[in-house]
């Protein structure tokens, strides 16, 4: 796991204000804040060069799907800040946003590439463990489902994180409750009992690697989508009464959901912050929720 005082002092090194003039196109949103220029892909998109220069580029894979059935939260996406790319004149820079995972399944890596060749892989979260499978690392780790097993695998164990910023799955419980997902700052929570699903783990707010990284400087963003990024989702609750509940989500993450011999009492939520993992679905053969989709911004001296 990579801290967040590292990024700062090494990942995510600054390009200096007056270095040669970058001339380019591409993104969603392309603004000036401060010396810098930012240009921000939510959705696939080409960063077209004119002009070359020195770039430093912020990527979040998509966030895993919640488990269905007694199941773990999604994993949140891998953080990936890389140091300075060197971009050439008349290049054109290939980027793919990952997908966020729908119910059992993983998100998908973001890519920064050029030539067919990737120069930059950002790992999507890991999926959440429901009644039909395991867990999967991918950034984050999902959470363990409540004890079945998988070619003699238990699943109740949460999977380990697998790159920076990632952090692993809480385990599931007997009881019929799932771990919360792993979040980019810390793990999933294991589920204390049946009643209570795991809480996902927390993400991160860019601000911290960026002071002008906010989400009140872009017109793409909003405190809910950006403020902090990058979250794990709840665990599930097995919930024959009202008085039980899913594990909450970190921060912009879904969800957890509860449920009893296939009623679904309380529905788990999909991760709305960037590279959040979704909620998972409760006890009785009831869906998880959805992850959501990621992020890649290039900056460079304006």
């Amino acid at each position: 796991m990579t801290g967040i005082h590292q990024l700062l002092m090494s990942n995510f090194s600054i390009s200096e204000a007056g270095a040669a003039a970058i001339i380019a196109t591409g993104g969603n949103e392309i603004k000036t804040v401060g010396d810098f220029k930012y240009h921000i892909f939510t959705g696939n998109g080409t960063f077209n060069v004119s002009a070359g220069g020195t770039i430093n580029v912020f990527s979040i894979g998509g966030g895993g799907g919640g488990g269905s059935d007694a199941a773990g939260g999604g994993g949140a996406a891998e953080v990936d800040l890389a140091t300075e790319f060197t971009v050439s004149a008349e290049t054109a820079y290939s980027i793919v946003i990952g997908d966020g995972g729908i119910e059992n399944d993983p998100g998908s890596n973001t890519t920064f590439s050029s030539g067919g060749t990737n120069l930059l892989i950002t790992k999507g979260g890991g999926r959440g463990a429901g009644n039909s499978g395991t867990a999967t690392t991918g950034g984050s780790g999902g959470g363990g489902n409540y004890g079945t097993t998988t070619d003699g695998v238990d699943n109740r164990i949460g999977l380990a994180g697998d790159g920076a910023n990632t952090n692993a799955g809480g385990n599931g419980h007997a009881g019929h409750a799932g771990g919360g997902g792993g979040g980019a700052s810390t793990a999933g929570s294991n589920a204390p009992s049946g009643a209570t699903g795991g809480a996902g783990g927390e993400g991160l707010a860019l601000s911290a690697t960026d002071s002008l990284l906010t989400f009140a400087n872009f017109d793409t963003f909003t405190e809910a989508n950006f403020g902090i990024i990058a979250s794990g989702g709840g665990g599930s609750a097995n919930n024959p009464s009202s008085s039980r509940a899913g594990g909450a989500g970190g921060t912009g993450a879904g969800n957890g959901g509860a449920g009893h011999q296939g009623s679904q009492t309380i529905a788990p939520t999909a991760g709305v912050s960037f590279g959040s993992g979704g909620g998972a679905g409760g006890a009785g053969g009831t869906t998880g929720a959805d992850g959501k989709s990621g992020l890649f911004i290039i900056r460079y001296a304006a």
